[in-house]
């Protein structure tokens, strides 16, 4: 797989919105530590499972922490939001 290059700059303004300056790239690597940082706020994520019954996706609430509060960026924590299957 290449590496993936980017050139996706966000502005975050007091107030908490968030903006992109410019275009989005077709292609972005998003940091997971970031993704820990702004999680529910500028950033929200979804899992879709495709499954025989249909899709079912999950959003991404959080990470599960280590003993020393860090977050295990490969433990991801989600909650059902469909009912599709």
């Amino acid at each position: 797989m290449p590496e993936a290059k980017s050139a996706l700059v966000l502005r975050e303004r007091r107030d908490g919105t968030v903006s992109i300056v410019g275009d989005a790239p077709d292609q972005h690597v998003f940091p997971g530590r970031w993704i820990d940082r702004k999680l529910g706020k500028a950033v929200r994520v979804w899992v879709t499972l495709t499954t025989d019954e249909g899709d079912v996706e999950y959003e991404l609430t959080g990470f599960e922490r280590r003993g020393d509060g860090e977050p295990n960026l490969s433990g991801w924590i989600c909650e059902r939001v469909t009912s599709d299957a």
